[in-house]
């Protein structure tokens, strides 16, 4: 796995297979919010947090998210976080071993998130 130079192009017969080759009749137009919620009407969502690492494979995909949501009007905030990867936030009780330390990234991060919830939920008991 991930042996390939090119792993977009080495991925594409699988993806071909499931999706169709674009163009072609069957296939899924590659725009469908279906494949890609970055193709969806991003406004009335309620409010959101994202989390992601600059290592993070869908790095773009996230920033692209808050920036198209925002345009939208809706309230999204999009927080990245240097040198963290993909679901960083599950290291917050450490990295295995005996000796192991909390990643102090995902600690913050989890903080951010309560807090974020916490404000949230203090706006609706206040109606």
């Amino acid at each position: 796995m991930f042996r390939d130079e090119d792993l977009v192009a080495a991925s594409m017969p699988q993806i071909y297979r499931l999706l169709g080759v674009p163009g072609e009749h069957g296939s899924f137009p590659l725009t469908t919010p279906d494949l890609s919620v970055l193709h969806a009407a991003l406004h009335d969502l309620p409010p959101t947090q994202i989390h992601v690492g600059d290592a993070e494979v869908m790095l773009s995909d996230s920033v692209e998210f808050g920036t198209k949501a925002r345009a939208s009007g809706s309230p999204v905030e999009v927080h990245v976080w240097p040198r963290m990867w993909h679901t960083f936030t599950q290291y917050s009780e450490g990295c295995g071993g005996d000796d192991a330390e909390p990643l102090q990234e995902a600690v913050e991060a989890l903080k951010q998130q309560a807090d974020f919830l916490k404000g949230l939920a203090a706006k609706l008991l206040a109606r």
